[in-house]
């Protein structure tokens, strides 16, 4: 995909106020077909999201975006190749339709190989934490006897996590990778996390943060941090 273009990073401390360019970020679907962006309060993550999301259009790709917010993608709204959702009951419905959409395309690719030429559908989770916390509390409210336990809409992200790479269906998530709900096996999906703009890859276990929570590599001799912005 498309590289965002080269912002200017305030001056780091004991560098004389030197005003420098930041470096560009890539990001490979190819290789890393899920994305997980977490900062803090202010830190960028909508821009960070708007910004992959706006080239990987540009590049012939659809989207569903989830803004349970309202207002952090408003930008999305009436783009023809964007599916946008906001209420917690359509975003639901949304999630749960990407099962049909996952299996669909998974039949296609084995029938005509994986090269068939699949356009990537990316599913943008801004706010992430919030919205797996109101869907949560929506499937408590409707499940009925006999339905199960767990939502379904947290199933369907699940199976998208786990299957979609292979048939270029990809997660960007906005939030926090250390959710129970994700479980270990989800939240290690994320193959690729931007961190306080900046990314971490664990060269052990390909994991994403600073200090690695599943093979437990720390240190420099297990990080590579590579900033962007």
């Amino acid at each position: 995909m498309g590289r965002p273009a080269a912002r200017r990073t305030p001056p780091a401390a004991g560098d004389g106020g030197a005003d420098r360019p930041a470096p560009l970020l890539t990001v490979d679907l190819n290789g890393a077909p899920h994305v997980l962006v977490s900062t803090c309060t202010g830190g960028g993550s909508s821009t960070i999201l708007r910004t992959l999301t706006a080239q990987l259009l540009h590049h012939g790709a659809h989207a569903l975006v989830l803004d349970i917010k309202r207002i952090s993608q408003p930008w999305a709204r009436q783009l023809p190749t964007v599916t946008y959702r906001a209420d917690v009951a359509d975003i639901h419905d949304a999630l749960v339709g990407l099962v049909d959409e996952l299996r669909r395309r998974i039949d296609v690719a084995d029938r005509h190989g994986d090269d068939v030429g699949l356009l990537r559908l990316v599913v943008v989770f801004e706010s992430g934490d919030a919205t797996l916390r109101k869907l949560a509390r929506h499937w408590e409210t409707v499940r009925r006897p006999g339905d199960p336990m767990v939502s379904p809409a947290f199933t369907a992200l699940t199976d998208v996590l786990f299957a979609g790479a292979m048939v270029r269906m990809h997660v960007l998530f906005d939030g926090d990778p250390t959710l129970s709900v994700l479980g270990p096996e989800g939240r290690e999906q994320f193959s690729t996390a931007i961190l306080d703009l900046r990314i971490y890859t664990c060269l052990a276990c390909r994991a994403v943060f600073r200090s690695c929570m599943w093979c437990g590599v720390v240190g420099r001799a297990g990080i590579r941090s590579v900033p962007a912005g």
